[in-house]
């Protein structure tokens, strides 16, 4: 303050020195709160992110609330991954049909939204029925799956695809079980994936229901 301010501000009521404060401070005052949201927002927003271990779309079919905890959170628990610092991003309620059938637009949507999420290699694996199968093998969007995973196959309830890039999952066989779908799934590996080990653990997984 200048020998004037300081003059002034001794005289006046101790109210009055707290509004003078405010008044003369306001924008350093305002600045340094700011820094303050900013570096907690921050903070924050690093202690409750979650890394994305796996990326797995739903088509054609309808996984419920349990379904979903199945697809997701008790996948991360099954493999010993922390919830609290892993995810899985579930993309559920997706369609693919023929140009003919997509009456309301939204197959259309939802192809979109696969491509984007192909192209950003943000999905890993698909599961889905047989027409959304189809697609995905038109696409080129399904890897060759190995040996390894063909080999663990339950005898009864899942079989190879003829091109060898999903496993056919039957009769809710595995983790589909008692969830009420009908019909054979088709499970495949996305094939720009980045997360090959982790994909193919899932796979595992939904076949059999245990690692």
């Amino acid at each position: 303050m200048k020998t004037e301010e300081k003059s002034t501000f001794r005289s006046l009521s101790p109210g009055k020195k707290v509004r003078y404060i405010l008044d003369y401070y306001k924008l350093p005052l305002f600045l340094a709160v700011l820094v303050l949201l900013i570096c907690a927002g921050a903070v924050h927003a690093k202690m409750t992110r979650k890394d994305a271990v796996l990326g797995v779309a739903a088509v054609n079919f309808e996984a419920g609330p349990a379904l979903t905890r199945k697809l997701s959170t008790d996948f991360l628990t099954e493999a010993g991954i922390d919830p609290g610092r892993s995810k899985i991003n579930f993309a559920g309620k997706l369609v693919l049909t023929g140009k003919d059938e997509d009456v309301s637009g939204y197959a259309y949507a939802s192809s979109l939204k696969i491509i984007a999420m192909i192209e950003a290699e943000q999905m890993d694996v698909a599961i889905m029925n047989e027409k959304a199968y189809r697609i995905f093998l038109a696409g080129n969007y399904l890897q060759k799956l190995d040996r390894g995973i063909t080999a663990s196959l339950p005898k009864d309830n899942a079989v190879l695809s003829e091109e060898g890039k999903a496993v056919i999952c039957r009769n809710g066989s595995g983790i589909f079980q008692d969830s009420g779908i009908s019909g054979d799934l088709y499970i495949g590996i996305i094939a720009n994936t980045r997360h090959p080990d982790t994909a193919a653990s899932y796979l595992h997984y939904l076949l059999h229901g245990h690692l």
